[in-house]
């Protein structure tokens, strides 16, 4: 069957506090979130008391308790009404705050004594330990490599997407050369994809999207024995969840198979983290020269910066902040690491200067990063037309083409009806001047565009409904279809099965609690909340790149889209292993057994 099925997202989600009809859904939600705290109570030994040493905890849950609250009131309205409707609803929303926050805390408390029993075996010793490392490698890319494989091969050649078709034309000639995506990986696209001339379009395709499900295979589990390296004190057991955890949610291999930019920078971001534990930890252990560390953090951050332009935002500020924090440390590293850091500045800067002033590569439009400023622009456009004065009206029509159609098109979760009315010529200057007018004498409608536009990203009960969660189609009218002769081997019940399963993982507690973007952005939250606490700087090392691409993300021209969202996914098993390190009571011996532990 030729690639040419429709792009068309299903329904997605139910409300934390919904209308009758969806009722079943939250109230089973709530009643698995209530029996994991009773679980979790009974094991740990737990009482139901909240102390003056469990302040970190309840100040994260409220904080998360609160995001959510907000959220679901746009969720149902768009708005702030489930909240400021009467004086009722303001009650109501107080007292599911107080609830919340409260079992929040016990759950989090819970959750973090249940989890000591993680640290309770007995250090590896030896010549043994070196084995034991090459089995568990060896072992981690079996286990990924096995459940990925069926996803390949149903899906196979691949499946080409919109962007990934984009990036392809760009750099083989068949529309100008645009760094609208990265023009270097780009040409990595197009470079193998010459193999067609010689194999045909399906084959080049195969080897295309075989060499980025095989590299992202070994990307996560050199990940998976970076945290074994950097935490050796875990039971033997709780080392392979981390590969198990790839393997069995399908969103990872769903994105592995596809061609496309967003599943290797996912691993990519995942091995720039796991080799950022290690080289926190490994240096605290031993004071030496770690060049293989150094070498992988210098890979990953070439990655991350050449896949996706974000890259940029994420590696340069977390690589200062570690360059200074083992300087404080007298680590042998600092000196190799400040050199690599030169060597990437180096080539990014001079990639940028040959694409514009050699290659004349058209640069990214400038119009795509002022999401952030363009829907609260366009909510307050579509509430408060008729008061807006004759100077903002002037200003309206220098940034905008046709204002109007905003009214008619605007969407609150998705950027691009309003981005495609913004004038290419217009400067970050001149619509930052208009948001700051406009916020300023309606910012109400401000907040409102804004919480529309990111609510997602805090709200555990909904998915984004613009965009769907992976990929399995050539979308109608991609780009470049046409010059392609691409047909799936298997048959169409395959991939709907594979993809019905995906779904399951989407739509469908309890498996939807990992998969939704609130997950990562919860437990982000609460390290941020319990490293400050703890004032454990090594800590904030390790955050700082997740709260980089959470800005990131928020900033984005969709609310809670997933592939957004996926490299913070990709770390999830190492967050709960921070929550673990960092959140717990006595905290620091836990942090002083690994340190004393020879990896």
């Amino acid at each position: 069957m030729a690639l040419t099925l429709n792009a068309v997202p299903r329904p997605h989600g139910s409300q934390l506090f919904p209308r009758i009809e969806s009722l079943p859904d939250s109230y089973g939600a709530l009643g698995l979130f209530l029996c994991a705290i009773i679980l979790l109570v009974v094991f740990s030994g737990l009482d139901l008391k909240i102390t003056k040493k469990d302040f970190p905890c309840l100040l994260a849950s409220s904080l998360i308790t609160f995001l959510a609250l907000i959220s679901d009131s746009f969720a149902q309205y768009s708005s702030f009404r489930g909240i400021t409707f009467s004086f009722s609803t303001i009650l109501i929303f107080f007292l599911k705050f107080g609830v919340f926050a409260f079992w929040g805390t016990i759950f989090v408390k819970a959750a973090l004594r249940f989890s000591k029993s993680f640290f309770e075996m007995e250090n590896l010793q030896g010549t043994s330990v070196s084995k034991e490392l090459v089995k568990y490698f060896v072992f981690s890319f079996l286990i990924i490599f096995l459940a990925w494989l069926p996803y390949y091969i149903v899906f196979f050649p691949g499946t080409p997407t919109w962007d990934g078709l984009t990036m392809i034309n760009s750099a083989a000639g068949f529309w100008p050369p645009s760094n609208h995506h990265p023009y270097f990986f780009s040409c990595f696209f197009a470079l193998v994809l010459k193999l067609r001339f010689w194999i045909g379009d399906e084959n080049s395709f195969a080897c295309l999207s075989g060499i980025l499900f095989l590299f992202e295979i070994l990307l996560y589990t050199i990940s998976c024995l970076l945290i074994r390296i950097s935490v050796p004190t875990l039971r033997q057991w709780v080392y392979f969840l981390f590969p198990l955890f790839f393997a069995l949610v399908p969103q990872f291999p769903l994105y592995a198979q596809a061609i496309m930019k967003d599943g290797l920078y996912a691993s990519s971001f995942a091995l720039f983290s796991s080799t950022l534990l290690a080289l926190v930890m490994v240096t605290k252990r031993q004071k030496n020269n770690n060049v293989g560390l150094i070498v992988l953090f210098f890979i990953s951050a070439f990655f991350l910066c050449f896949i996706r332009h974000n890259g940029v935002f994420v590696v340069v500020p977390t690589a200062l902040f570690l360059i200074g924090y083992l300087g404080l440390q007298k680590s042998k590293s600092c000196k190799p690491l400040v050199m690599s850091f030169c060597l990437l500045l180096f080539l990014v800067l001079s990639s940028n200067y040959y694409l514009k002033n050699v290659l004349h590569v058209k640069p990214s439009p400038t119009r795509e990063t002022f999401a952030l400023l363009g829907q609260p622009i366009a909510k307050a456009w579509m509430e408060n037309k008729h008061s807006f004065d004759a100077s903002m009206l002037k200003e309206m029509e220098k940034v905008f083409y046709d204002s109007e159609k905003i009214l008619t098109d605007y969407n609150p979760q998705l950027y691009d009806p309003v981005k495609h009315q913004i004038r290419k010529e217009a400067s970050p200057k001149d619509v930052a001047q208009l948001a700051f007018k406009v916020c300023k004498q309606f910012p109400k409608s401000c907040i409102k565009g804004l919480i529309s536009h990111s609510y997602l990203y805090f709200y555990p009960f909904a998915n984004n409904n613009v965009m769907a969660p992976f990929y399995w189609w050539i979308e109608t009218g991609a780009p470049n279809i046409g010059k392609f002769k691409l047909q799936y081997t298997f048959s169409s019940r395959w991939r709907e099965r594979v993809t019905n399963y995906g779904y399951i993982w989407v739509e469908k507690m309890p498996f939807s609690f990992v998969t939704r973007p609130y997950l990562p952005t919860y437990l982000a939250i609460l390290l941020g909340v319990l490293i400050i606490f703890r004032r454990s700087a090594a800590g904030m090392i390790l955050v700082l790149p997740i709260f980089l691409t959470l800005t990131l993300n928020i900033l984005s021209p969709v609310n809670g889209d997933f592939r957004y969202q996926l490299p913070l996914l990709a770390v999830v098993p190492m967050m709960i292993l921070w929550l673990v390190m960092f959140g717990q009571e006595g905290s620091t011996k836990v942090q002083k057994k690994i340190l004393l532990t020879r990896a």
